[in-house]
């Protein structure tokens, strides 16, 4: 596969989902690896950010639009916090500021109800003997796991229990 190859190949890829900047790279570098690319050979850096950069200004990759997509699609089907959609965010290579607009775009998701919601079925999932203190501690770790923030949790875990 030569280049025209690869970059044909990318910008199918990007028509069928979204993909951040960070991952196309981790991408190119996986076929590379892979033997799939001229024989083996590794494109230097320079030839993978010129790659991205040609993506981008096609507009087959926006870091900004991907992170709209993932903050929404993570808060409402995957139950997460903003903490850990941040955290995904920043692994997988966006800035803070992109995050930050995503988030901030998107706050409308992170509603209070919906956080009640998901610790309730937690609360209603555990044993029915245990403690209110034991249920509390387990759905407090929960819900930080879940990656909500302390100052949203307490006031639902009191009107639980």
């Amino acid at each position: 596969m030569d280049k025209a190859k690869l970059i044909a190949l990318l910008q199918a890829s990007c028509s069928k989902r979204e993909y951040c900047s960070g991952q196309i790279r981790d991408k190119i570098e996986k076929l590379c690896r892979s033997g799939n690319f001229e024989e083996g050979r590794f494109l230097s850096a320079d030839e993978i950010a010129e790659i991205i950069s040609l993506l981008k200004k096609e507009k087959f990759v926006d870091d900004s639009r991907f992170a709209e997509f993932y903050v929404r699609d993570k808060a409402r089907f995957n139950k997460w916090g903003r903490v850990k959609i941040r955290l995904k965010l920043k692994q997988l290579g966006l800035e803070d500021s992109i995050i930050n607009s995503a988030i901030e775009q998107n706050w409308l998701v992170f509603k209070t109800d919906e956080l009640e919601d998901i610790l309730r079925k937690k609360w209603n999932s555990l044993k029915q003997g245990e403690s209110n203190l034991s249920k509390k501690q387990k759905v407090l770790r929960y819900a930080l796991s879940k990656g909500f923030e302390w100052g949203e949790i307490i006031p639902v875990l009191d009107k639980l229990g």
